[in-house]
């Protein structure tokens, strides 16, 4: 048992060590490079009452989403280290080998093989798809809410004896965690419940649902009380602008593509935006097929008395089920969604696994495709080096990410190259108009070619359409750039209602007041 657990370990330290040196990409800068509420642990209690993204310089975080253990855990790695990515990375990377470890004492619990266990641990541990998870800084939400959650039902799972009420409290307290962590660890509600159902008495299950009860009445008080978080979703992604029959209509292309990109990992990109908004009769057929083979699959096993399978079966169509935009979400597919599914998929192959004669033709088979995993990971790793690496490749797979375009852009015009900025910020603005960081991002490279009136056009519409902060800064110095003096003022003095902290803005009122004098 040591041994396979060293193994495990040693198998990850030598996949993802090489991502130490990796740079702050993608939301990592206004996360945590830019938002200095994560910069010193006397935020701690901001922490606590917001989102996620710098503020700008507004009262509190922001964000349509409440997950304070991610930032508390940003501002206590920040407090001692400094901006040094590779502790970020290293801590992350602790994580996802303990969930790892957890796992497999999981697996070798309820698929009775340890051989089995081992070999699904060491694929939920290399596989390609959960890269972005453990590499991604910004993902820390992934592998927090996944190690609380699954140390939950360790706790649980792992015990022999009758559940005390002490067990389900200790559970209690790590699920709520994981709710803390990201709000998809709320399913570990759910799952331990599923466990319970199938293995445990049934005062047992009615022990958790009291104790599920308290969680998710204390969560949603910090969270619409104390936080004021509502249950928001964005409106200028292309799968958040359908109605939900149509979203519907979409979902058997998006479960082809976390399987297939499952089997054949070769498509692997950090921004998704892709959608048919007229889902045709193939599409509805499909979906069907899908549910119908699900649920045939789920009746099968349950005439068999299988709990073992049931239970997996069971976690991977919930956690997937979650990531199908049944409910909107912010792209329309990422790898990291798939963290959770995995597992359950996993699961459920391991318990037929564990009831095949393992060959030696089958060891060395799989052997030899957790290598090729392996060196796939590897290559994974190194596109996420830094921003310039990671958008210039993933947008050749999604040139039609409007974000991808964007942040490729901001490369471009940090290594000086502002005509091949530009070019990329205006497909971002017609990818998506509606946004607000392409519009402001767009006015500064016309701003540098000396065009200030269609500046000040772009960067009213990044206002208008998401009060973006860096706009506001940027259209008051505009505004002084063409002596407007008295314009200038009266907006500084609406902009700093909404920016009250905004040292830039308070500097620009300051020289407004100096000169227009």
């Amino acid at each position: 048992m040591f041994k396979r657990l060293w193994l495990l370990v040693i198998v990850g330290l030598m996949l993802y060590l090489p991502a130490l040196p990796n740079y702050f990409v993608w939301d990592d800068e206004e996360q945590v490079v830019a938002n200095e509420s994560v910069h010193s642990l006397a935020h701690l209690p901001e922490l606590l009452i917001g989102s996620t993204f710098n503020s700008g310089g507004s009262v509190k975080l922001g964000g349509l989403y409440y997950k304070p253990l991610m930032s508390v855990s940003f501002a206590v790695i920040y407090s001692i280290f400094g901006a040094s990515p590779w502790v970020f990375h290293l801590f992350q990377i602790g994580l996802h080998i303990g969930n790892v470890l957890l796992l497999y004492l999981i697996f070798c619990k309820l698929l009775n093989h340890e051989t089995i266990a081992l070999l699904a641990s060491l694929l939920f541990l290399i596989h390609p798809q959960n890269v972005e998870t453990v590499v991604y800084i910004s993902s820390l939400q992934d592998t927090l809410y996944m190690f609380f959650g699954i140390l939950s039902l360790s706790l649980i799972v792992l015990k022999d004896k009758s559940l005390q009420w002490r067990d389900f409290l200790y559970a209690g307290v790590g699920v709520f965690l994981a709710l803390l962590g990201k709000e998809t660890g709320g399913l570990f509600t759910i799952i331990i419940g599923l466990y319970l159902w199938l293995y445990r008495e049934r005062r047992d299950l009615w022990r958790w649902f009291l104790v599920v009860i308290s969680i998710m009445v204390i969560y949603f008080f910090l969270r619409s009380e104390v936080a004021q978080i509502g249950l928001g979703k964005n409106m200028f992604t292309p799968m958040a602008t359908l109605p939900l029959v149509v979203r519907l209509g979409n979902i058997p292309t998006i479960i082809w593509h976390y399987l297939s990109q499952w089997i054949y990992p070769s498509r692997l990109s950090i921004s998704e935006h892709w959608a048919n908004s007229q889902p045709g009769i193939i599409e509805w057929f499909a979906l069907l097929g899908f549910a119908g083979g699900w649920l045939q699959i789920l009746w099968w096993k349950l005439k068999q008395g299988n709990k073992s399978f049931i239970f997996f079966w069971l976690w991977f169509g919930l956690a997937l089920a979650f990531h199908l935009q049944i409910f909107p979400l912010d792209l329309t597919v990422a790898d990291r969604w798939f963290y959770l599914p995995m597992i359950g998929l996993l699961g459920a192959l391991g318990n037929i696994g564990s009831k095949v004669k393992l060959t030696k033709a089958i060891i060395v088979g799989t052997i030899v495709l957790l290598a090729v995993f392996f060196v796939r990971s590897s290559v994974r790793i190194a596109n996420w080096r830094d921003g310039l690496t990671l958008y210039q490749h993933d947008s050749q797979i999604m040139p039609n990410s409007f974000d991808l375009q964007n942040n490729l852009g901001v490369e471009l015009y940090r290594s000086g190259d502002l005509s091949g900025a530009k070019v990329h910020f205006s497909r971002s603005v017609k990818l998506s108009p509606t946004w607000w960081i392409n519009w402001n991002n767009l006015g500064v490279v016309i701003e540098a070619d000396g065009d200030l009136d269609t500046a000040l056009a772009y960067y009213r519409r990044s206002i208008d359409n998401g009060q973006y902060y860096l706009a506001y800064g940027n259209y008051a110095r505009v505004l002084l750039k063409q002596s407007k003096w008295q314009e200038a003022r009266l907006f500084l003095e609406d902009s700093l209602r909404l920016y009250p902290h905004s040292q830039n803005l308070k500097d620009l009122y300051r020289y407004e007041r100096i000169n227009e004098h």
